[in-house]
């Protein structure tokens, strides 16, 4: 939750204008938007104030007007149940957005109370000819029901899933930074990285300091292999906007491990944890790190630190007792493999065995995998790479398209294919 960074008078000045917009949406919901883009009124020069001005001033007036006359007390009621329950998010405590949908829900049943009831009145009670009326309403409330079942249906398709949410968000909010970014979201995760940049660049233009977007900026970039200072300047900008949130150093850490700057891993991580103590991703990442650099006193503060954070957490009891014997990250997969010999900690154990050197003992790690599961192409893409290195060419090869096979888009996999077949046609034949 947070509070908008808008002052209290401009978020004030907005809210007339908001409630209109609220009521008009109960006559007809024709344009609903899970994340709008509207911003706050620049000046009470702005002729939506007054407009928002004069609408509750006449519902205030004819609310006190009805509340007169006794047959007219749940109009009345209605009308300022719609008001005042709105006081709480259209007052002077700015929220976020401006405005939002699901503020409304509570307001309603106040115009609904109102509206039903005139109905009623109108048509039943002050009429003698029932049985026409009473038709009149019932075809009426059946047309409503209809109209209002078939909006729903309409709207359920459009939250259905993210990439139809936020392409709702895209069309009917183009000016909402956070819209257009998550709807870039959905693209990235399809590996679609160039139409989740656009979508991210068009977000910068309206949320030019969002933090948020210039982490998955970055991660998008990265992942397109930008140029290395590209995407460090990216993270560095998000920073710059979001240095409150852990996020930033989070996601700049584990890019710069990624680069083999585990140093400077070390001291992002460490920034993202006094601002996320909470985050078990930073604290597995740094645990793996301080192990790898042998810093067995910190390591050992961490592990325990997070074990009263989550007690009996596997991980971190690992970890602990890697502190105290002083334990390689090769000997903590061996144990960790030793104690539950899943598919996972098999790959991770080949992993180990490889950046140690001992490709063999990786070959063998990963065969262990295979057999619990035949078609695991991170099993398969370790094994070939351990090929290449003990100079097993063919092997290789097998191993890298039977991974392609599985899984034709797996870029690793065939990276290791090409350098195989590269080093195959080094050798000399006789």
């Amino acid at each position: 939750f947070n509070l908008s960074t808008l002052s209290r008078f401009d978020y004030l000045i907005t809210q007339p204008f908001v409630i209109v917009h609220y009521f008009t949406t109960f006559l007809y919901p024709g344009w609903l938007s899970a994340d709008t883009d509207w911003n706050a009124l620049g000046s009470v020069a702005d002729i939506r104030l007054w407009m928002g001005l004069m609408f509750i001033s006449g519902v205030v007036i004819l609310a006190v007007r009805l509340s007169r006359k006794e047959q007219m007390h749940p109009v009345s009621f209605g009308l300022l149940w719609f008001l005042v329950t709105l006081v709480p998010t259209s007052s002077v405590i700015p929220l976020s957005e401006v405005l939002n949908d699901h503020r409304i829900y509570f307001p309603f049943v106040g115009l609904a109370l109102a509206l039903s009831y005139l109905i009623i009145k109108w048509l039943i009670l002050d009429h003698e000819d029932l049985p026409r009326n009473v038709k009149i309403v019932l075809a009426g409330a059946t047309l409503l029901l209809v109209l209002h079942g078939y909006g729903t249906h309409e709207r359920n398709k459009i939250w259905s899933s993210e990439e139809t949410l936020w392409k709702d968000v895209a069309e009917k909010s183009p000016k909402n930074g956070r819209g257009l970014m998550n709807y870039g979201l959905t693209f990235m995760r399809k590996g679609e990285y160039e139409e989740a940049l656009k979508y991210f660049e068009k977000g910068l233009i309206y949320n030019p300091f969002y933090s948020y977007l210039y982490i998955n900026m970055a991660v998008v970039k990265a992942a397109m292999k930008k140029p290395d200072a590209e995407v460090e300047n990216t993270y560095r900008l998000a920073i710059q906007y979001g240095s409150d949130y852990y996020g930033t150093y989070l996601y700049y850490g584990e890019w710069l491990k990624t680069k083999n700057r585990k140093a400077e891993a070390i001291t992002q991580l460490e920034t993202a944890l006094k601002l996320g103590n909470q985050s078990l991703d930073i604290r597995y990442s740094l645990l793996d790190l301080y192990n790898e650099f042998e810093m067995w006193d910190k390591m050992k503060s961490l592990a325990e630190s997070t074990l009263k954070l989550v007690p009996g957490d596997p991980t971190a009891a690992t970890y602990l007792e890697a502190s105290g014997k002083k334990m390689t990250k090769l000997d903590i997969a061996r144990e960790t493999t030793k104690k539950n010999p899943t598919t996972d900690n098999w790959i991770n154990l080949s992993l180990q065995y490889y950046n140690a050197g001992q490709y063999a003992e990786c070959v063998d790690a990963c065969n262990q995998a295979l057999a619990i599961d035949p078609d695991n192409v991170l099993a398969l893409n370790n094994m070939c790479s351990a090929w290449n290195a003990l100079g097993e060419y063919e092997k290789a090869i097998t191993a890298c398209e039977k991974a392609l096979n599985i899984k034709p888009d797996y870029e690793l996999a065939r990276g290791n294919l090409n350098l195989a077949n590269q080093k195959k046609a080094l050798i000399p034949k006789y």
